[in-house]
């Protein structure tokens, strides 16, 4: 398993985790693309999310565009993808951590 692959794995595994469950259904897509919008307000098509947890299988798997990234780190606490990826280098949250007050505060 390669390096970027792992942090992959890692930042869905604190998806699932922030959501409280792992998708296994197209049901379980759809309450998780509701749940994101919610905590986010910005929107990540059912459609992204099987693919980016490979629902359809390892060959419809694609790189995923940096937007639904940032949206992801931003659901679990994160500013972007790229404090996502140095937090993991680092091992720390530190200012670049948003807590669940600032997620609620949105507009």
């Amino acid at each position: 398993m390669n390096e970027e692959h792992s942090i992959h794995l890692l930042l869905r595994t604190k998806v699932e985790r922030t959501a409280g469950f792992t998708p296994k259904s197209p049901k379980d897509f759809t309450r998780l693309e509701r749940e994101i919008f919610a905590a986010t307000r910005e929107l990540i098509s059912t459609s992204t999310l099987k693919r980016y947890w490979r629902y359809n299988g390892e060959k419809y798997a694609v790189k995923p565009f940096r937007g639904t990234l940032n949206i992801l780190c931003n659901y679990i606490g994160f500013i972007n993808w790229e404090v996502f990826c140095n937090s993991i280098g680092n091992n720390t949250l530190g200012s670049n951590y948003i807590n669940s007050e600032t997620l609620s505060t949105r507009t």
